[in-house]
């Protein structure tokens, strides 16, 4: 071969090698992600818990605009069972029939306690026909001794297929409470209880329960923002906290997802005796202790989450 037949040879070489480096940029990547991830837990088991897509960083403050109220009270109702529902819905002209189609819509209620009155604004129990309680707003409820007058906004016992949508707590012992409990949703609402020893919402033996895109607010007097005992299935997923800490006590199989919390004055999330929860992607600034304390748990997750 004459010298400037390898010299054509060499160049053509040279640009084949070149085109296929800059080709190779332009390629993906196969990975596995999202539910087809295998996910090894602290013991080297393979966990069933789905990894689910980082979400971005720019998580901002949800916020709730409460239509004028349709009905006002300034004593507590209770509803105990699926008749008062429908005799409550009735006397107070709320569409709906309480079927998973048209549920019972309980629209508009304003309930607020001066000083000298007790108890929970509004006590449902035992009841499984489906109510949403949507643009309404509780306050000032404060603690009674009578049964499930324990100074709640809303309290929901034995209670299935419910919503609350958009509504406020203000200023009460505590903003929601959910005891025995499943198939509920808590959405686009804001819980700000009283300053000094309120609590925002506390979940008890209780499960598949979404908590979507509300805003927790305590003050620096508040022993805690949340708090779940025994309970299992639930999705807190883009919530804004600025409370003290969200609490986890043998409750296992739950989702924190795309949540922020924000200042806290103890920890951010606290899990005690609390196994297999999933905690991604959740943004984490300011926490007095720690962002995420665990104490006695196995198999949990902890994953691309951001700490500030």
């Amino acid at each position: 071969m004459s010298k400037r037949s390898r010299t054509v040879v060499m160049k053509t070489l040279s640009m084949v090698i070149l085109f296929v480096l800059i080709a190779s940029m332009f390629i993906p990547v196969a990975k596995a992600s999202g539910a087809d991830a295998a996910t090894q837990s602290g013991d080297g088991k393979t966990s069933d818990i789905p990894i689910l897509p980082i979400p971005s960083s720019n998580q901002s403050q949800p916020t709730t605009n409460v239509a004028p109220p349709r009905l006002s009270f300034y004593n507590p109702i209770e509803i105990g069972s699926d008749a008062d529902l429908v005799t409550f819905a009735n006397d107070h002209g709320y569409p709906g029939n309480g079927s998973s189609d048209n549920p019972y819509l309980l629209d508009g209620i304003y309930i607020s306690f001066n000083y000298y009155t007790y108890g929970t604004a509004l006590a449902i129990h035992d009841t499984t026909l489906h109510f949403i309680i949507s643009n309404s707003t509780f306050y000032n409820a404060k603690f009674s001794s009578s049964p499930y007058q324990i100074g709640a906004g809303i309290m929901l016992s034995n209670v299935q297929n419910a919503e609350i949508e958009n509504c406020q707590m203000s200023n009460d012992i505590v903003g929601i409470e959910i005891v025995d409990s499943s198939n509920l949703t808590i959405r686009s609402t804001s819980l700000s209880p009283y300053n000094y020893g309120g609590m925002c919402l506390e979940m008890q033996n209780s499960h598949d329960i979404v908590v979507d895109g509300n805003n927790f607010q305590a003050g620096y007097y508040n022993p805690v923002g949340v708090n779940m005992i025994s309970c299992t299935n639930c999705t807190f997923d883009d919530n804004y906290f600025t409370c003290r800490s969200t609490h986890l006590v043998s409750s296992d199989g739950n989702m924190f997802i795309n949540n922020t919390w924000s200042s806290m004055y103890d920890y951010g999330l606290d899990l005690r005796t609390s196994d297999g929860n999933l905690v991604q992607g959740n943004i984490f600034y300011s926490a007095y202790w720690a962002n995420i304390n665990s104490i006695g748990c196995q198999n949990n997750i902890i994953l691309c989450n951001q700490f500030y």
